[in-house]
């Protein structure tokens, strides 16, 4: 598909969902490759991630069959919803419910759109957590979490509170990824 039409398709969906977000009062972070995009780190990607309360799956599943899509993957942690039209990028939601993940939601910052509903974007230091988390679930994905956090690193070094990096890193007994990551400072 061609560069432009697949942004296309993503900023038309992207601001659908987040208008009925908005509309139905549904807390939410931005996470993912769009989320990192936020924060000066873009590369590509296929699917749009969100991060919602567990208590609102029921009306992110309706939401999303209201735009035609379906349920490819459905657990209690995270739903991927599929459209039969090629076209149409895939759209994740993770499901929050322990007290980490809430705060990642209630701490998401605003940004500002030019044509659309201001967007809520998780925290770099959440992005983190979550890429060490997706390593911890599926070691396979090592390489490509770790270049993002690299990459994010990188760029908002100063910025970034190291102490509660940390505090993810023990939540997840992932405290040698924290030590690895500490190296990506420059």
């Amino acid at each position: 598909m061609n560069d432009n039409i697949e942004y296309m398709q993503i900023k038309k969906i992207l601001t659908a969902v987040l208008c009925e977000l908005e509309e139905k009062n549904i807390p939410y972070a931005l996470v993912g490759a769009l989320a990192f995009a936020y924060w000066g780190h873009r590369r590509y990607t296929e699917d749009i991630d969100f991060l919602v309360k567990r208590q609102d799956m029921e009306k992110v599943k309706a939401i999303m069959e209201k735009y035609g899509y379906s349920i490819y993957i459905d657990t209690n942690n995270a739903t991927q919803f599929i459209h039969d039209i090629k076209e149409m990028v895939d759209v994740d939601f993770l499901y929050a419910n322990k007290e980490a993940s809430l705060k990642m939601i209630n701490q998401a910052r605003k940004f500002k759109t030019t044509d659309g509903p201001d967007i809520s974007v998780a925290l770099p230091e959440d992005l983190i957590a979550l890429k060490l988390q997706s390593i911890s679930l599926n070691p396979d994905r090592e390489y490509k979490d770790m270049a993002d956090i690299q990459a994010i690193v990188e760029l908002i070094t100063p910025h970034l509170d190291w102490k509660r990096i940390k505090e993810y890193a023990k939540i997840l007994s992932m405290e040698d990824y924290y030590e690895k990551i500490r190296k990506f400072v420059k």
